[in-house]
């Protein structure tokens, strides 16, 4: 990182070095170039400059008068920035060398690599595109371009590397076209508006040897017949299409060093591997037909798996113990299926570089981490909605690299090891619905990067809740370095004392609930504190921004190209989107990470709250849930409530308050409805009366 976010670059700093031929300035958010002495003609002093590389940074088309001077360059990146407008642009004319260019202009005859991915882009592209007869690559996905699939490209008989991902164009695609493009190595299509008629019209044998073929959202109904005559696929993604009937074993067993293969959201059925082991890498099934029980030489075929997602199936049966043969897997995720029994002590010895583990709603059974493993990298481990159960198994010990647990809705018992507060920093911990009980290590909020927890009882699922509300005691723990909290759920359980003071330093916290338990004393002024009642605006929650993602940056470049195009990095952080419950009008509603950004909610109803309510409480201006209900609080409703503009739902009901309702508010029209009837009796009668915005 070189420079700071939306600065401008003072490019006369490398005016010095007048023997520099490539610099690379990517992934400084850079928001633009100047030079107070030489202007425009900056990067005319460096008169042996060959490659520069501004991707990835905040540009915009303010720095093309810069570009006209660098008569030098021959490879010109400036993807992933912030150009927009119609296409081409003006201002490289006067690079005459250039051989590789992340933009474009027709008059560079010799020009063999073009890429204006990611980008605003939009119109179509230049028909004056069909000059470009020597392009080997054209890549212009990411963009806004519409219209119909631009005539050029069948002038472009030299592209090894084509990419029309990810823009509106209305196209009727036909494979039969793909005829003329004898060198063709990798193509990209997908559709986002519109559906692609991609059907065989008559029998062909294709002279190219294809190793990359993504056709995402494509409204296929069956695999391309000519992926039949591939034998060197390195990459294969058919995801988001309607493909149906088995799986197709003969990819696997046609193309022996295919590395990725993806079929998510499809409807294919029947798994059946080849006999022979395999060298697959990244394997995605995910949501699709799956019925099958996973075959017991399953983890020996695919031994060299780094990823794999089985999600959103109805696989059944055991893990077979063959999974712990996967010795060089990162990432597994059999959610949402039908496996049961016990976990294999093999897949705690064997897989070592294990990073992600997702079983959530299954059916497995059993202690979690009985005994020691070897799971020492593991970082994200998520087993919720199983029907776990015993105590929290010390196997975990070794796994102290974790920093996203979730094994709610299980049925354990026993108490939170105090380990896990000593020798842990989480980022997301959630134990909710189980029977825990004890006390909370006081160690375990001491982290920073902490942001979400919820060890609630959570009664609102659907699983025998009378055995599955946690019994936590004694007081909150100090919270002593722990502001990065977000959402703090600790509802449901048998928590006394008072509501501690550090609580008000929890300055990015959107949800906090603390209802049913044994608080007592008054509610602290403090709590205005809370981010709700800060004036300015909160950034956007990033659960996962602490955590490395589980993907592979060296699974291996399939093209060779002077922009070193198709390193595959596929981000598969397979669905790792978490959801919190809250109860606000008078029902639970589920928010996940995106709903978060607009919710701030605080409940402390049932606890034996009293005293008056602090005025304080009426600065968490943009609180928008706010339950103070079945508690022992007297007096009025502070005048300051009027101030609380974005409220949506408001209960005081169950308390010995009086006095009038504070007017703006019951102006609002979320509060009207329910306010209003209650406002006369509520001004002179002092009874406990149920006053709840809907």
């Amino acid at each position: 990182m070189f420079g700071n976010s939306g600065h401008p670059l003072n490019f006369s700093l490398f005016h010095p070095f007048e023997e520099l031929q490539s610099l690379n300035l990517t992934f400084n958010w850079f928001g633009g170039l100047l030079d107070n002495h030489e202007g425009y003609k900056s990067l005319g002093k460096l008169p042996k400059l060959k490659i520069l590389d501004l991707s990835d940074n905040g540009l915009n088309n303010s720095i093309l008068p810069f570009l006209r001077f660098a008569t030098s360059l021959k490879t010109l990146i400036l993807g992933n920035n912030m150009m927009e407008g119609d296409f081409p642009m003006k201002g490289f004319e006067s690079m005459q060398k250039l051989k590789a260019l992340d933009l474009r202009i027709c008059k560079w005859k010799t020009l063999q690599e073009l890429d204006v991915s990611r980008n605003e882009f939009e119109g179509q592209p230049p028909l004056c595109f069909a000059g470009l007869t020597k392009l080997r690559v054209l890549d212009l996905s990411s963009n806004l371009f519409e219209g119909d699939l631009p005539a050029f490209i069948n002038s472009l008989k030299s592209l090894e590397y084509l990419s029309l991902l990810d823009n509106n164009f209305k196209v009727l695609f036909s494979f039969n076209s793909l005829k003329i493009f004898s060198k063709l190595k990798v193509l990209k299509l997908s559709s986002i508006s519109i559906k692609q008629q991609t059907e065989m019209r008559g029998s062909w044998l294709p002279e190219f040897k294809i190793r990359v073929l993504e056709l995402r959202d494509c409204n296929l109904e069956k695999i391309p017949d000519f992926l039949r005559y591939q034998k060197n696929m390195r990459l294969i993604d058919l995801s988001n299409n309607k493909l149906s009937g088995p799986f197709p074993t003969w990819i696997l067993e046609n193309n022996p060093r295919l590395e990725v293969l993806n079929l998510q959201n499809n409807a294919l059925h029947t798994l059946r591997l080849p006999s022979l082991v395999h060298n697959l890498r990244l394997l995605d099934l995910s949501a699709n037909n799956f019925e099958d029980r996973l075959s017991d030489d399953f983890g020996k075929i695919l031994s060299s798996l780094r990823q794999i997602n089985l999600s959103s199936n109805k696989f059944k049966g055991r893990l077979p113990t063959s999974v712990g043969e996967m010795k060089d897997i990162h990432a597994i995720n059999f959610a949402h299926n039908n496996f049961s029994g016990n976990l294999p002590r093999s897949l705690f010895m064997g897989c070592h570089f294990l990073k992600l583990l997702k079983l959530s709603h299954n059916r497995f059974d059993g202690q979690i981490f009985p005994a020691s493993t070897n799971l020492t990298w593991l970082g994200t481990l998520l087993v919720d909605n199983n029907m776990f159960t015993g105590t929290i198994g010390n196997g975990l010990r070794n796994s102290t690299m974790l920093r996203v647990l979730d094994m709610s809705s299980n049925f354990l018992t026993g108490t939170i090891p105090s380990w896990m507060g000593e020798e842990f920093v989480w980022s997301i911990l959630l134990m909710s619905n189980n029977s825990l009980e004890g006390t909370i290590p006081l160690t375990l909020f001491d982290s920073e990067t902490l942001e979400l927890v919820d060890l609630s009882r959570n009664n609102n699922v659907d699983r025998k809740p009378d055995v599955r509300n946690n019994e936590l005691s004694g007081s909150i723990p100090q919270f002593i370095n722990a502001s990065g909290i977000a959402v703090l759920l600790l509802r449901g359980n048998d928590l006394v004392g008072p509501i501690p003071r550090q609580l008000c330093s929890l300055s990015s916290i959107r949800i906090l609930d603390l209802a049913n338990n044994k608080l007592n004393e008054s509610i602290p002024p403090c709590l205005s504190n809370l981010s709700f009642g800060a004036a300015e605006d909160s950034e956007e929650l990033d659960f996962l921004s602490g955590i490395i993602p589980y993907m592979d940056g060296d699974m291996g470049t399939y093209f060779e190209s002077i922009l070193e195009l198709d390193q595959i990095t596929p981000d598969y952080m397979y669905g790792l989107n978490f959801s919190v419950e809250f109860s606000a009008k008078q029902r639970y509603d589920s928010y996940d990470s995106g709903a978060l950004d607009y919710m701030y909610g605080l409940d402390l109803s049932n606890n034996e709250l009293s005293g008056e309510i602090p005025e304080e409480v009426g600065d968490l201006v943009r609180a928008r849930s706010l339950n103070l209900s079945h508690n022992s609080l007297a007096g009025s409703i502070p005048e300051s409530f009027s101030k609380m503009k974005d409220i949506e739902s408001l209960d005081l009901s169950f308390n010995k308050l009086y006095g009038p309702i504070p007017f703006p508010l019951t102006a609002y029209g979320c509060c009207r409805f329910l306010l209003e009837p209650w406002r006369d009796i509520f001004h002179g009668s002092g009874w406990n009366l149920c006053v709840y915005v809907l």
